[in-house]
């Protein structure tokens, strides 16, 4: 998370949320084959999941976190990840949301600080909605959410999973005994958080064929970090990349050089 923080406040294509113009639906990140939307609505938000030829356009992920979404009050943005805080009366929190590299994979880090005198037992609860299906025709818009029927998914270790016709879509959790209430669609959980201490965790959202989203899921959770370093590595590969590609253009004035360059 420090090496995404230093590219966040260093990048050249870091961008800061006070200054967009943005519609809200249209803030998302990236890497080579998937995708996904992060609203600034909340620090947790997930929606619009693609990764071709798989498509999880009905994705939803939030957070409640002690009852309540935390609206991202600032965010700072990259391609492949991007950073929101927010705050209650109660507690800041911080979340790295970041695509993994070759993979249908976004991993979320949620960093909680307890920001009164008294120990805080906090709970956490996941929204979640979301099918996977194989798309055979791509055009330019992305494509057209399934209507969503009740559906039962399977909870597994630290899992929920759902998969259908060979497809697949899956959460994953660091967080020992998250317990399913399906008929709402909720993963429920608590931390404990000590006065004015702080607490880390993560969830990841998978999606492909059931064989690829099951050896995805095993990945994230032997290393949620290792993923986001992944990630990270991939985004200072690509901005290398650009930078040797690009044309670069000489001049006698030193100072015309240095404001391009």
């Amino acid at each position: 998370m420090d090496r995404y923080g230093n590219l966040f406040d260093t990048c050249v294509f870091a961008f800061d949320g006070k200054d967009s113009i943005l519609e809200e639906k249209d803030v998302g990140i990236c890497a080579d084959i998937a995708s996904v939307l992060t609203p600034e609505k909340s620090v947790a938000a997930m929606e619009c999941f693609q990764g071709c030829p798989y498509t999880n356009t009905a994705f939803t992920f939030d957070l409640r976190l002690g009852g309540e979404k935390v609206r991202a009050s600032e965010w700072k943005w990259l391609p492949s990840a991007i950073r929101r805080k927010g705050r209650t009366k109660e507690f800041a929190v911080e979340t790295l949301t970041a695509v993994a590299p070759g993979m249908r994979t976004v991993v979320q880090r949620i960093c909680i600080e307890n920001q009164t005198e008294r120990e805080l037992l906090l709970p956490v609860a996941v929204m979640y909605r979301g099918k996977t299906r194989k798309e055979e025709i791509w055009q330019f818009p992305i494509p057209a959410p399934e209507k969503l029927a009740r559906v039962s998914y399977t909870e597994g270790d630290h899992s929920i999973m759902l998969a259908e016709n060979g497809a697949a879509f899956a959460l994953t959790a660091s967080l020992d005994g998250m317990r399913m209430f399906d008929r709402a669609y909720l993963w429920e959980n608590e931390v404990r958080i000590t006065a004015y201490g702080s607490v880390s965790f993560y969830f990841s959202a998978h999606m492909g064929s059931e064989e690829q989203v099951l050896r995805e899921m095993n990945c994230a959770r032997s290393g949620y970090g290792t993923l986001i370093e992944k990630s990270c590595d991939y985004l200072e590969r690509e901005i290398a990349r650009i930078h040797e590609n690009l044309p670069r253009f000489l001049c006698d004035c030193p100072g015309l050089e240095n404001l391009y360059y």
